[in-house]
């Protein structure tokens, strides 16, 4: 599925994930794209419908669907 995530400083990018990824997983691709390579987000968490996201959880489990928005934000 597709996911569009964003950042505190309006960097955007989409993603290709299947639903039984886990939230560490997506912080994992995200840390390897270089539009994200210059900003801190070793320590960065996943927000969905502002919630939290746990690093251990699917994005099933949270109800994430295709062409959902994820935003990422310094912990």
């Amino acid at each position: 599925m597709l996911l569009f995530i964003k950042s505190n400083r309006g960097t955007a990018l989409s993603i290709d994930v299947e639903p039984s990824a886990t939230v560490g997983q997506v912080l994992e691709e995200i840390r390897a794209e270089e539009a994200f390579k210059d900003q801190e987000i070793d320590a960065a968490k996943l927000l969905f419908k502002e919630k939290e996201l746990h690093p251990d959880r699917t994005l099933e489990y949270y109800g994430v669907e295709d062409c959902s928005v994820l935003k990422i934000a310094r912990s």
